[in-house]
């Protein structure tokens, strides 16, 4: 099955083309109301305009909440437009809420009872370009006591966030990855078997759970190009034609994991699984950040 087949209005190669545009982007505004009628959001309509959102505007943000489609549009101020502000696209938060429990948006007061989001139009398709590079699993060190996580990238012999199955170790699958697709049941594992090691990963401090980034993933989305081809015999020249095929561009990707206050249990300790970042293989997700190579947040 091609790659183009996997593109859905919710994918990393649909989201691609949104980031930098204005809130009034007609791009944006084609989005949104294809997620509002998707069949897999639980809230669809027919409506042929997309809810409206929450606004809050900072000096150094503007953040657009969409409950009903279960993410925020987060905008940042354009370095190209010294005089007035111009908002530009630059990063989309979706949710994946407990049912019955309040999720805090990007935006939102700690102080304040979060906001109820709906499921999102998932599964979240990603096509990497390549298959990633899975690093030695070293063994764990002695007394891992599973205190607050590093936020700098892991040095390759340092231990790596959780055991990939299905990819010999320190070594890189052959071939185009199958596309990962992010549902609701997706734990921390599954993403780094997808996606490879993090770039960075932190958190657990507070109320910051664990989270994980990779900077700049390199994903495939459709490009079309003109081509030039014959005409019929005799009739002699050439003629431009449309083409489609695949371009490698990059992508940046946080997500957060769930759970990463919860103590571990006496059979875990038993398995020498008393670490946060060893316990968080199992936890499913919160919030997958999605944004701009070079962005920070």
């Amino acid at each position: 099955m091609s790659s183009a087949s996997h593109i859905t209005p919710l994918s990393a190669a649909t989201i691609l083309p949104l980031l930098a545009q204005p809130p009034s982007s007609a791009l944006i505004n084609d989005f949104l109301l294809s997620l509002s009628s998707s069949p897999s959001n639980s809230n669809s309509t027919s409506s042929t305009v997309p809810p409206e959102p929450t606004v809050k505007s900072y000096p150094d943000a503007q953040y657009h909440t969409y409950l009903p489609l279960g993410l925020d549009l987060i905008y940042s101020p354009s370095s190209s437009s010294p005089s007035a502000v111009q908002w530009e696209l630059d990063r989309i938060d979706i949710y994946n809420p407990v049912p019955g429990v309040s999720v805090p948006s990007a935006g939102s007061s700690r102080r304040r009872a979060p906001p109820m989001y709906t499921p999102p139009a998932l599964p979240l398709v990603t096509q990497l370009a390549r298959a990633p590079v899975v690093p030695p699993q070293p063994a764990p060190p002695a007394g891992n006591s599973g205190a607050a996580l590093p936020t700098v990238a892991p040095a390759a012999a340092e231990a790596t966030l959780l055991e990939v199955e299905g990819v010999e170790e320190g070594k890189q699958a052959g071939g185009r990855p199958e596309p990962f697709l992010i549902t609701s049941e997706s734990i921390g594992r599954e993403f780094v078997s997808a996606l490879g090691e993090p770039s960075r990963k932190g958190g657990a401090q507070g109320w910051v759970g664990p989270w994980l980034e990779w900077a700049d993933l390199k994903i495939l989305v459709p490009r079309r190009r003109s081509i030039q081809a014959d005409v019929e015999p005799g009739q002699g020249g050439t003629s431009m034609e449309e083409a489609e095929d695949m371009e490698e561009v990059g992508i940046g990707l946080m997500v957060e994991l769930r759970d990463g206050h919860k103590q571990p249990t006496e059979e875990e300790m038993k398995k020498g699984l008393g670490g946060v970042w060893d316990r968080a293989a199992g936890w499913g997700w919160g919030c997958v950040k999605i944004f701009r190579v070079g962005s920070t947040t």
